[in-house]
């Protein structure tokens, strides 16, 4: 049976929801799709080929790469940015595990330095705050998304004073208020970064 690196992806990011990341095999793979597992090696080399493939069809349907309008501020910009590449992340079970490791969008890549830059960024300061933005995204969905465990007693005594209540604070927040905030301390940062620059 003839079978398509489409279908393959797109069946891979089935079996991915269903069985995760761990568990995802070449082999698993072919017999879900009903062929021979060296035939799978037609369209892609290896699982790393694989999960390159996986993590595209991912982000396509959660990140473009448009110019985004003359008018809207860098930091709104890599704000939504960072919003759209955390849900793309979360639609699939181990988003952020498949993710880690591959290769960036240069398309995508290419436009945020544009905007940046456009806005008077330094070219290796727009780089870093991608990067940064990046990693920020993909660890904070990697702790979003790892196996729940039970709660465990606090080695030694519980959080006190400051501790205790900063903590708590910070729990009755939504996971994505509390994502947020830190995208913004990122983006004010740099903000702040390049006002104080000579």
């Amino acid at each position: 049976m003839k079978i398509g690196r489409d279908k393959i992806v797109a069946e891979a990011l089935l079996l991915l929801n269903e069985i995760g990341l761990d568990r995802l095999t070449t082999r698993a793979l072919a017999a879900r799709l009903g062929v021979a597992q060296p035939a799978l090696y037609w369209h892609s080399k290896n699982r790393r080929d694989l999960l390159d493939a996986m993590n595209d069809a991912m982000m396509a349907k959660f990140i473009d790469a448009p110019l985004p309008p003359a008018d809207m501020r860098w930091q709104d910009y890599l704000f939504a940015m960072g919003q759209r590449f955390r849900q793309g992340l979360l639609a699939y079970r181990d988003g952020a595990r498949v993710h880690a490791g591959t290769p960036g969008n240069p398309q995508l890549l290419e436009t945020s330095l544009t905007v940046l830059t456009r806005a008077g960024l330094p070219l290796d300061m727009a780089l870093q705050l991608n990067v940064a933005i990046g990693s920020y995204t993909v660890g904070w969905v990697l702790e979003e998304q790892a196996e729940p465990r039970e709660p465990a007693p606090f080695e030694g005594a519980p959080p006190q004073g400051l501790a205790a209540k900063a903590v708590a604070q910070f729990l009755q927040q939504d996971e994505t208020t509390r994502f947020e905030a830190g995208l913004r301390f990122l983006i004010d940062g740099a903000a702040a970064s390049l006002k104080a620059a000579p």
